[in-house]
C-alpha cells in the first residue's frame, strides 16, 4: 500500500480506504461495525480529525465503493511495524452500502463468509 496507489490494485480480499479528495490510500480496513472502522494506516491521525473516505474492495464482488465521512477516535502506533491503528467513528454515509463490504472484510481476515 503506497500513497497515491489505486485502491483497486490491492491484493485479493482487502478493503482499502482512500482520501475522497486526493485519492491517496490512507490505509486498509481491518475491522468494521455499524458504528466504526479500524484502519491500519501509514500516517497518524489527530483525535477528532474528520476525513471523507472512499472504501473500495480490492476484488470485484457485489460491493461497490462506499463513500463515508469518518472521525478519528484514537490512533495508536503498531507494535509490529511503523504503521498506526486508527479507530474511526462513521459520521455519515454519502453513497453506497457499507453492509455489502462486511463479507469482503470477513473473508480477508478470517476466511469466512457472512
Amino acid at each position: 500500500m503506497t500513497p497515491g496507489s489505486n485502491p483497486t490494485t490491492a491484493a485479493s480480499g482487502r478493503v482499502l480506504a482512500s482520501d475522497a479528495a486526493s485519492h491517496e490510500v490512507i490505509g486498509e480496513v481491518l475491522n468494521a461495525s455499524r458504528a466504526g472502522l479500524l484502519v491500519i494506516s501509514a500516517r497518524p491521525f489527530q483525535d477528532q480529525e474528520r476525513i471523507d473516505v472512499r472504501l473500495s474492495p480490492s476484488e470485484r464482488v457485489d460491493a461497490a465503493p462506499v463513500e463515508v465521512t469518518l472521525e478519528s477516535v484514537y490512533c495508536e502506533p503498531s507494535q509490529f511495524n511503523e504503521h498506526y491503528g486508527v479507530g474511526f467513528a462513521i459520521l455519515a454515509i454519502q453513497s453506497g452500502d457499507l453492509r455489502a463490504l462486511f463479507p469482503q472484510i470477513a473473508r480477508a481476515r478470517f476466511g469466512v463468509t457472512v
